[in-house]
Formats: C-alpha cells, sequence, structure tokens
C-alpha cells in the first residue's frame, strides 16, 4: 500500500510571546517551503465509520497473537526496551516493551494516543498492541511480554530531520492541534528536532495561543536554568542553576507596563 502523506510519532529558559495583530510574524525565518495540510491531516471519517480497535491500517496487517516471532535485534535507545522481530510472513516488527522499573510503560500509551490521533484526521503508521507473544532465538522459543507493535512498512521511509518549529505545516492550525493533542495527553516525547535532546518553546507557546484568547501573553519557562547540569555553550558556560534570562524580562515586563 502506497501512502505519500506524513507520520508523526524540562526545557532551558523559554520565553514566548503572541501579539494579537499578526502570529506569522514569530515564525522562524528560514521555513520550508509549505506542503499540503492533506500531507499531515484529513477531515476525518464519521466516528462511527472508523475501526478505532485496529485504526487505520485496520485488522488485516494487525500482528497475529498466536504465531511465533523470530528474534532479530535488541531495542538500544530510549526507555522502554524492546526488539525488532519478524513473522511467518517476513513482516518485521519493532517492539516496545514495559521497563523493568517503575518508570511506566509507553507502549499502550502510545497506540491510544495513534488511536486518538487518527480518529481525527491525522495520518498514522500500523501500531498495534499485544499482551504476549512468543519468540524464538538461539536460546529456543519462550514467551515475552508483550507490548506496541509497530509494523515495518517499505513505503513509509524517514525522510529528513522533522523540527516542531520548522517545518511545512508551522501556523496551520492542524499542526497547532497535533501540538495540543500531545501536550494534553502528557505521553509523547515532545523535541523540537528528531535528532536532539531537549525541547523548545514551540510547545507551551502554540498551547498558549490557542487557549489565552485575544491580547498578548507571555510564557516564561525557568526550569532549565534551575536544573543545569552541563554547559551550553551558545550562551551559557557555568553549571548549576543560575536562573538565567530571568531578571531580563522581569525587567522587560516592567518597562512594557510603564509606557502603557
Amino acid at each position: 500500500m502506497s501512502r505519500g502523506f506524513l507520520l508523526l510519532t524540562t526545557l532551558p529558559i523559554v520565553i514566548g510571546l503572541s501579539a494579537a495583530d499578526d502570529h506569522a510574524r514569530v515564525r522562524a525565518k528560514d521555513l520550508p517551503a509549505p506542503a499540503p495540510i492533506k500531507e499531515l491531516w484529513q477531515p476525518p471519517a464519521r466516528i462511527s465509520a472508523q475501526d478505532l480497535f485496529h485504526g487505520p491500517w485496520g485488522n488485516a496487517d494487525a500482528p497475529d497473537a498466536a504465531a511465533t516471532y523470530r528474534f532479530q535485534r535488541s531495542k538500544r535507545r530510549g526507555v522502554n526496551p524492546g526488539m525488532t522481530v519478524v513473522d511467518q510472513l517476513g513482516r518485521e516488527w519493532s517492539v516496545k516493551q514495559a521497563p523493568h522499573d517503575s518508570r511506566g510503560a509507553e507502549g499502550p500509551i502510545e497506540v491510544v494516543l495513534s488511536r486518538v490521533l487518527s480518529a481525527v484526521g491525522y495520518h498514522q503508521p500500523p501500531v498495534y498492541y499485544l499482551p504476549g507473544f512468543t519468540m524464538a532465538d538461539t536460546f529456543g522459543t519462550r514467551h515475552e511480554p508483550g507490548g506496541r507493535f509497530r509494523l515495518k512498512v517499505p513505503d513509509l521511509k524517514e525522510r529528513t530531520t522533522w523540527s516542531w518549529g520548522e517545518n511545512p505545516f508551522v501556523g496551520m492550525r492542524p499542526h497547532q492541534g497535533l501540538l495540543v493533542i500531545l501536550i494534553m495527553f502528557n505521553s509523547a516525547d515532545l523535541k523540537n528536532s528528531n535528532i536532539r535532546s531537549q525541547g523548545v518553546p514551540v510547545f507551551a507557546a502554540e498551547f498558549l495561543h490557542e487557549f489565552a484568547g485575544e491580547g498578548p501573553w507571555a510564557h516564561i519557562d525557568m526550569a532549565g536554568t534551575g536544573f543545569f547540569t552541563w554547559p551550553r555553550h551558545d550562551y551559557l558556560w557555568q553549571r548549576g542553576g543560575t536562573g538565567y534570562g530571568v531578571r531580563l524580562i522581569c525587567e522587560l515586563a516592567d518597562r512594557l507596563a510603564a509606557t502603557t
């Protein structure tokens, strides 16, 4: 099946400012060319007509709970453990299992959130949940704890680095709505870029822009300046909590208030 669309899956000091007259002026300077919104989102079908259990790929692509899966390799990144396995049809699956501590399983939440996003029109990859499965490797055949099963589809390829702040959909309402849904569920790994290890102001700013109403507003996230454990070579060299930037924004607020 060929599908030509985009599939989606503690901050330093953050200042998000909004002027009610023109939101477009706060966008990144060098955004990619706009893309058709249908590559990200399309008007959803009626809920009663959707398969909310199996998702948009349906039961036909679901993993077989009775099959024996052949182990390929272990998952090396992320908080939750997992592995790559192959089923009896030769299909490759990425399995995300629950961690062996109290941090909680991401897999079930990921599948539920994927169903919600699909139900409201966002394109989603084929993800499913199995509570357990049978796996074969060099040590024999055994039962494994289940988790999120994501099917590898040849037509779905990683094209380039994804950035929430610089992409063809910035400023479009479906893009803003996607951020709001992810924040409300508090279950997604929200980073500005899929190759960076930290977030940016866009998430809080988009949320406030959607719900703060008319008039100017400001969001200040000072968590990062209180918990620096490494130096930032772009503007901050010393480690530890500094409150960098807080006095600046407070002074700015005082001066703005004095002129109004």
